[in-house]
């Protein structure tokens, strides 16, 4: 029980919401009870691993290496249901990424030769420097 704590960052948990989503609102709700304002950072778009593995072989930046916004929204379902459900929290607020990794159309790999993954899932160090203004304005 550490009360010094007043914020907390969580990222990527789509897999949690699914297999556990009534612990994720205990946790949610003991949080709020300690006075911890909760950030949830958007998941980021993810791939299919072997369409990742043909992205790093080929020397192309095309869209054949990304997924398209309505995936996205597809792997993001989970999310909008916490989000939805807790839009008038004042104890949690959610950090939107998909503008910054994403365009009207496609979620790509890769954007002017810039890589925003290490692997399937997991974003690079340059992307994440993309999003370290918007979560940095959430301070």
């Amino acid at each position: 029980n550490n009360t010094n704590i007043k914020k907390i960052y969580i990222m990527g948990f789509l897999e949690t919401l699914n297999a556990i989503p009534e612990d994720f609102d205990y946790t949610i709700k003991k949080y709020e009870e300690l006075g911890v304002h909760v950030f949830i950072i958007q998941q980021n778009p993810f791939y299919d691993k072997m369409l990742f593995e043909r992205h790093k072989r080929s020397k192309s930046n095309n869209a054949k290496f990304s997924i398209t916004i309505n995936q996205y929204e597809d792997q993001l379902k989970d999310f909008r249901k916490f989000q939805e459900k807790y839009k008038n929290s004042s104890a949690v607020t959610f950090i939107t990424i998909e503008d910054i990794l994403c365009d009207n159309e496609t979620c790509p790999i890769e954007k002017e030769g810039y890589t925003y993954y290490n692997d399937a899932r997991h974003l690079s160090n340059y992307a994440i420097s993309l999003l370290k203004e918007r979560i940095q304005k959430s301070l």
